[in-house]
């Protein structure tokens, strides 16, 4: 899945703190994975840049910075960047909520995830696993148990 000159292929969309970030930033994976020939995986990239990004409009309140990285061996490395330095935080609501399972659900569909901070604030990522394989180890008692 790398590019021509074997650098990985990446892409990279800049978001005010709108409500209408999270659509776009879905959009904009959508389109991206769709140019690059990859299905399968999809709705997981798909789910994990909308739990990020409206995170990040939630908490943040800053402009961000979606990339997505084609990480070869059938996986993309996905990052939020924000202007906030707080990280994420697992929170606990009621089971009835409609808020507060972000971290859960990237923990379950991430191979691997974690915050990088800097001077400008952090950036969230995350490598999910995209072909045949993306619902290999795929827990549903995990997610049920959300």
């Amino acid at each position: 899945m790398a590019g021509d000159a074997g650098d990985p292929r990446s892409a990279q969309l800049r978001l005010p703190p709108k409500a209408t970030s999270p659509a776009r930033a879905r959009r904009f994976v959508a389109e991206t994975l769709a140019e690059w020939g990859v299905e399968d995986g999809r709705d997981d990239a798909l789910l994990v840049v909308s739990e990020l990004v409206t995170n990040a409009l939630l908490h943040a309140r800053t402009p961000m910075v979606v990339t997505l990285v084609d990480a070869g061996a059938e996986s993309i490395v996905m990052c939020v960047s924000d202007g906030s330095r707080q990280p994420p935080q697992e929170r606990h609501f009621s089971l009835e909520s409609g808020t507060g399972r972000g971290l859960r659900l990237l923990q379950s569909i991430a191979i691997e995830w974690g915050v990088d901070d800097d001077e400008h604030g952090k950036t969230v990522w995350c490598r999910i696993r995209l072909g045949d394989a993306a619902y290999a180890e795929f827990d549903i008692d995990a997610v049920e148990a959300l």
